[in-house]
């Protein structure tokens, strides 16, 4: 009889009026007075007729149970049953007020375990609907219905069931338990969707199981974790199948190693090495005889054949090398988004795994490319730039081009005080611990490889640059101790010093000069500061030195032969002339204003001034390509020679340099105007125009010299470059004032439509003068939005690269910007983040808050407006200001209740943004309220105490009390300990705050915690505000005293412990180990044999002899006793000789748990004997005692998908067909759960019947531990 199943009933809300169900019976009267408050009800627009019968007799939910659960009911009103019970869910909120909880899951249980897939379907659709209580889950928990709801999960879609509607169903239930009930989930749940993740093959919802055991593991973790499901995702974080979950799967390790209420079910090394094996694992691709190095590395194939020895090459197909690429990048990734952390950076720093490992992988004989994926993450880790093919030392090019600020369009970086300086000291003291110096020694010394393309960079350039690049960042973070240290390379200078191994040596000589190379370059581009750290070689400085002298000294007569070797003398054909000499000269001896007098008396200026005159097309024609920035770069530095002389200034008069370059500006001063004018008209005034027309337009569109085209194209741009060249000097503003230059530029920056040229113009100024910033402001004052934008974030760069007198002129453009009339406001957004930083700046905040009159007006702008208000409180004036209408007070009581726990969710949430994210490798144009600063934003706390008013109304307050309080009290959540401790720091950083701060004894209990708590956050905030308050010298004398120092740098404000390479701070504590099966086991006398129902008539539990072989949580067959036996070496049992002799069901139990042997000579074995018992014997299969104990079999141990649905198959699947005189089948739930409930492990399950506790298999009824865990 086949029996079609309705979709669920969907009630769709009908707008009022509300529709009478009868003429004189309106739906108001039919519902229940709200007030009973035994019974509640869910209000809908209409009733259908199932649901007007309840209303009218609270009895008919019983009676429809009742129904369900008697024997003469045909399929078809059983099916109808449960569809009423589905239309009377939407109205009862709590079944258990009308019908025990018992009598109802009993009812509708017996319908699970039906032939018919749209009786079950039903069944679990009654059961989603009425798990809306918490005693009602924890009924069906005691009574073991989610293992037979598991076996709907995991079947698959089928020719009956193409959709796979049971399975869906099954999964939203499971969604819906999991998701309200999770101290309540079932352990079979759990073993169900571990052979679901287990398996992608079957495609059947695998991603959507392995979030229910993620959410699972989050909400319940000692259920999954006693189920062996923290090691299935673990194993799943390198699986390519679930590549999409990587980032969740990592977030879900980081969040369970930080507690040590849920790092207890971890081990550590055991664990983590279940993700890490790829990077130790070496294979090969080649054959046995080419001697490849193979698993272990180190040794190939030929020398231990020679040695006697036998070895299995891992030699893989592509298919599994694919694989293993993918996993070993998946690692990669792995370690790089755990480190991101400081959960994550403490467990894989402490051991011998995680960086160590990362580390020392780099020196191991595997493929090149797998050694470029660690190197590529080292350096995302410390967010060092990749070298290029072409740099200064990979191709003995000593020569470094570095960019000024007018040639770029990306804003310099904050120079100091930023978040991250923190995270990247804590990383650095982890990968040194790891030995990354001595291996980035090793790999820097290796010859290039003969493979590696001229247009790649060797390997071992790229070791050479990360080796200098962590010297710089040892300078940065550590102090000169630590320094010193560190950065005297003994391996390296030995190599360099030793007599033999000439290649070797040379090698290690050539890895010196590059880091000293290196070194100058970072010194050159403002990496790290002068005097402190990496100096220059004393050796160079000298050359360089007496180099300077000499040119300065330089005859006359060595002079003109120098003129005469650039060849400008000779001809006037200027590609050929030697530029390299030329600037040499121009940089050099020219300086000298007596030599320019002399070079000045040959054509060598004038044919150089000619070269570079627009009209001439020589210079200005030239294609816009890197190749022809040398000219740039010689015609600036000539312009900076010339002008300084008036010599040189009347030749640039005679030569009317500046009065081309005027006149060209002008024209498209000009022809811009005549395009706007022409934009305006009518397409039909072009029309008219006469023949001539247009070929006098085509005429003045070819003698535009700065349209897009040229300027895109050629060298034309260079022009804008050349004059804010001669507006860096007091002679060359007076000679662009004399023609005019700066008139010329400011109505350029306003014409429509060309928003580059005001871009240019910006770049190219010097804004030490009024004229440069008059143009800036009426550059803010266009009517392009674009330009208004550009300008406006143009000004943070100024500030960065602090332009003198910024506050006086800078800040009060930016408050202008506020009132900008963008609709977007973005315009003003900008200025309001730029604000924001400038009042980081003594000045500029004191000019803020003399130029604004509401200051609490600004907290209409959002985040950067309330951020400007707070820094307002760190002077008197701004404090002054707002000490109106109580506004300090509540923001200081709205600060102690709610915003201190958010400062730090948002300020944690942004590190794992900004170090998770690789946005700071994008090169782009963004505004600074997009793209989020890495500055630490202003703590109200931190504001208050650097003033004396400040600091008096937080002693009133005491909330620093309460804040210490909270830090010492390991009961308060760690989210309150972090905002206080947090909160506390940014007191301390002041000077005026850190008396308080010392006074209170708040700095020895910072120190504990960051050297000992076992929350790993809390340690992280806590090594953070060590920073804070390092700052000053009395705190930097006290934190001596504990053993902790800071850095020389007054770039980071950063504070280590004084040995960093066995620091308490980055060592786990050791906890005992709670997340193994054994661990969790039942309590009491009964063992595993218990679990099994024995075939006789009063069906009591096995002896233990007679089930001893039972399998462990992993698949692998043990007995009760403490000594185990492998798979491999159990017996199996055996047939029996005669067919009619009866088989126990202790033996096919038996041949179950063997069929979950991982061994496969051992499984395989199982599974045949299982089916020669099925064909002797199928009616012992179809047993309510067996297909309980096969059921507590699958919900205690773990099997794969396809042998459960193996057993499955055998029991439940193939139940005989119904017949007149039956009409349900041999088998019934009730009869299962009684069978379960005959065994001694029954009585454990009622005295667990109605967990409450939060926790893990306690809760479930299967398995309550002997320990339960705490609340």
């Amino acid at each position: 009889m086949t029996v079609c199943l309705p979709p669920p009933i969907v009630l769709v809300p009908v707008p009022p009026p509300i529709v009478e169900l009868h003429k004189d019976t309106p739906l108001p009267a039919l519902l229940p007075n709200r007030a009973t408050p035994a019974v509640q009800y869910i209000a809908t627009p209409y009733l259908t007729a199932a649901q007007i019968r309840f209303v009218k007799d609270k009895s008919f939910l019983a009676q429809t149970v009742a129904l369900l659960a008697s024997c003469n009911q045909s399929q078809a009103d059983r099916l109808s049953c449960l569809n009423t019970l589905i239309e009377l869910s939407h109205i009862i909120h709590d079944v258990t007020a009308h019908v025990p909880a018992k009598t109802f899951i009993e009812g509708v249980s017996e319908h699970l375990v039906s032939r018919i897939r749209p009786i079950r379907v039903a069944a679990i659709r009654v059961f989603a609907a009425f798990a809306t209580s918490a005693a009602l889950v924890a009924e069906m928990t005691a009574l073991d219905v989610p293992l037979f709801i598991c076996r709907s999960l995991e079947k698959g879609p089928s020719t009956r069931d193409p959709q796979g509607e049971e399975h869906l169903e099954a999964m939203r239930f499971l969604q819906h338990v999991i998701t309200r009930y999770p101290a309540l989930v079932h352990r079979g749940i759990v073993q169900s969707l571990i052979a679901l993740v287990e398996a992608p093959e079957d495609d059947i919802c695998h991603l959507q199981c392995l979030e229910l055991l993620c959410d699972l593991a989050v909400q319940n973790t000692q259920v999954v974790a006693t189920c062996n499901g923290l090691s299935t995702i673990l194993k799943c974080v390198i699986d390519p199948n679930f590549e999409c979950m990587m980032p969740v799967l990592t977030a879900l390790v980081v969040y369970l190693l930080n507690d040590e209420c849920t790092r207890k079910y971890i081990r550590l090394e055991t664990h983590i090495n279940l993700i890490l094996w790829p990077l130790s694992y070496y294979f090969s691709g080649k054959s046995h005889s080419e001697g490849e190095y193979t698993q272990g590395g180190g040794t190939t194939t030929k020398d231990k054949q020679r040695q006697g020895k036998s070895l299995a090459v891992a030699v893989l197909s592509e298919s599994e090398k694919r694989l293993r690429k993918n996993q070993y990048r998946l690692a990669c990734e792995f370690v790089r988004l755990s480190l991101c952390s400081w959960s994550g950076l403490i467990c894989l720093s402490s051991g011998s795994f995680g960086v160590r490992t990362l580390v020392h992988v780099l020196l191991v004989p595997v493929e090149q490319q797998l050694k470029e994926m660690i190197m590529n993450t080292v350096f995302d880790l410390f967010r060092i730039p990749q070298p290029s093919p072409d740099a200064p030392y990979s191709n003995n090019n000593r020569m470094a081009a570095v960019l000024t600020l007018a040639g770029q369009d990306t804003i310099p970086p904050k120079p100091h005080d930023t978040l991250l300086d923190n995270y990247h000291a804590a990383l650095l003291m982890s990968f040194l611990q790891a030995g990354l110096l001595e291996v980035l020694v090793e790999l820097s010394k290796r010859p290039r490889l003969e493979n590696t393309s001229s247009k790649e960079i060797s390997f071992n350039t790229k070791a050479t640059v990360l080796l200098g690049e962590i010297l710089l960042l040892t300078t940065k973070f550590f102090p000169a101790a630590h320094c010193a240290k560190l950065q005297s390379l003994p391996t390296l200078v030995n190599s360099a010093a030793t007599n033999y191994q000439n290649q070797q040596r040379s090698r290690a000589i050539s890895v010196v000069t590059n880091l000293h190379v290196h070194a100058r370059i970072k010194a050159a581009q403002g990496e790290f500061e002068a005097g402190v750290g990496l100096r220059r070689d004393p050796r160079l400085e000298l050359i360089e030195t007496v180099k300077s002298r000499m040119d300065f000294s330089m005859g006359e007569e060595q002079l003109l032969l120098r003129l005469e070797e650039t060849e400008v003398i000779a001809h006037k054909d200027g590609k050929s002339w030697r530029w390299n000499d030329v600037i040499e000269l121009l940089e050099g001896p020219l300086v000298n204003p007596a030599h320019t007098e002399a070079a000045l008396k040959t054509p060598f200026f004038k044919r150089l001034i000619q070269f570079y005159k627009p009209k001439e097309k020589l210079f200005s024609r030239l294609p816009s390509e890197e190749r022809n920035y040398i000219y740039q770069r010689a015609g600036q530095q000539m312009l900076r020679v010339l002008v300084k002389m008036q010599e040189g200034r009347d030749l640039m008069v005679e030569e009317k340099f500046i009065a081309q370059i005027v006149e060209l500006l002008k024209l498209e001063v000009e022809a811009c105007e005549e395009d706007a004018k022409g934009s305006s008209q009518e397409k039909g005034h072009h029309r008219s125009k006469s023949v001539g027309g247009p070929d006098k337009q085509k005429v003045d569109k070819e003698s535009r010299f700065f349209d897009k085209a040229n300027l895109l194209k050629t060298m034309s741009y260079a022009y804008f470059a050349l004059l804010g060249t001669l507006s860096t000097c007091v002679e060359g503003v007076a000679m662009l004032k004399q023609h005019g230059v700066f008139q010329v530029l400011s109505t350029l920056t306003t014409v429509s439509n060309r928003d580059d040229l005001s871009a240019i113009i910006m770049r190219s100024l010097d804004y030490r003068w009024r004229e440069a910033r008059d143009i800036l402001a009426k550059t803010m004052n266009s009517s392009s939005r674009p330009a208004r934008f550009r300008a406006t974030k143009f000004l943070l760069g100024l500030l960065r690269l602090k332009i003198e007198d910024f506050h006086n002129w800078g800040v009060s453009l930016l408050i202008q910007q506020l009132e900008d009339t963008d609709r977007h406001q973005r315009v003003a957004r900008e200025a309001l983040g730029v604000l924001d930083e400038a009042c980081e700046d003594e000045q500029c905040l004191a000019k803020s808050i003399e130029l604004v009159d509401e200051p609490q007006h600004l907290l209409a702008f959002g985040k950067f407006g309330r951020n400007i208000v707070l820094r307002f409180l760190s002077q008197e004036s701004g404090l002054a200001k707002l000490d109106k209408n109580n506004f300090i007070e509540n923001e200081m009581q709205h600060w102690f209740t709610v915003q201190n726990c958010a400062y730090i969710q948002s300020l944690e949430a942004k590190l794992w943004k900004d170090l998770s994210s690789n946005e700071w490798k994008e090169v782009r144009e963004t505004d600074s309220t997009t793209m989020e600063r890495d500055c630490l934003p202003p703590h109200l706390y931190g504001q208050l105490a650097k003033t004396e008013s400040g600091m008096e109304r937080l002693r009133k307050s005491q909330h620093f009390d309460d804040f210490f309080q909270m830090a010492t009290n390991p009961s308060v959540p760690s989210l309150q300990r972090r905002a206080a401790i947090m909160a506390m720091g940014q007191i301390g950083a002041s000077k005026l705050g850190f008396t308080l701060f010392a006074s209170s004894g708040a700095l020895p209990v910072i120190i504990n915690l960051a050297e000992t708590s076992p929350d790993f956050a809390l340690r992280g905030i806590a090594f953070y505000v060590l920073g804070l308050v390092s700052r000053g010298e009395s705190a930097a004398t006290l934190l001596a005293q504990y053993g902790w120092t800071s850095p020389q740098s007054s770039r980071a404000h950063v504070s280590v412990p004084n040995n960093i390479t066995s620091a308490k701070f980055l060592k786990v504590p050791e906890c005992k180990f709670e997340g193994g099966w054994a661990a969790n086991a039942r309590g009491g006398a009964a063992t595993d044999a218990d679990l099994f129902i024995k075939d006789d008539a009063d069906a009591p539990a096995v002896d233990a002899a007679s089930a001893a072989a039972v399998v462990s949580p992993t698949g692998v067959i043990s007995t009760s006793a403490p000594s185990t036996t492998s798979a491999a070496t159990s017996p199996l049992p055996h047939a029996r000789n005669s067919s009619t002799e009866k088989t126990s069901q202790a033996e096919i139990l038996r041949t179950m748990a063997n069929t979950g042997n991982a061994v496969p000579t051992a499984h395989d074995a199982a599974v045949k004997l299982l089916i020669r018992l099925y064909e002797r014997c199928p009616s012992e299969f179809h047993t309510p005692s067996l297909v309980g104990g096969m059921l507590q079999l699958l919900a205690t141990y773990k099997f794969p998908l396809k042998d459960r649905r193996m057993l499955y198959y055998f029991t439940l699947d193939t139940l005989p067909a119904a017949t007149s005189v039956q009409p349900q089948a041999h088998i019934t739930w009730l009869d299962c759960r009684r069978a379960m409930a005959a065994g001694p492990a029954a009585q454990v399950q009622r005295n667990h019947k109605h967990p409450h506790r939060k926790g893990g298999a306690a809760e479930t009824g299967i398995l309550p531990p002997s320990n339960p865990p705490p609340q």
